[in-house]
């Protein structure tokens, strides 16, 4: 498994584009780590975290602020 991880910070993400993202990573890092802040369709976001897993296609690490902490410090 790689050792390489990307990182990234969703806020009501459109699922298909971010499952579009989750796809293009897959092969090349060991995992995702996703921050998501406060949106509103984080069942979908979850769902598709699910999806991802179950499969075993990459390895995703998730943390959902209550709100939108702004991209700095989600990324920190």
């Amino acid at each position: 498994m790689s050792r390489i991880s990307a990182i990234t910070v969703t806020y009501n993400p459109d699922i298909s584009l971010l499952e579009r993202q989750i796809n293009s990573l897959i092969g090349q890092i060991g995992c995702i780590i996703l921050v998501d802040n406060g949106s509103k369709n984080i069942d979908e976001i979850k769902s598709l975290i699910r999806h991802v897993e179950k499969n075993g296609l990459v390895r995703v690490m998730a943390h959902y602020n209550v709100s939108n902490v702004g991209l700095a410090a989600a990324q920190n």
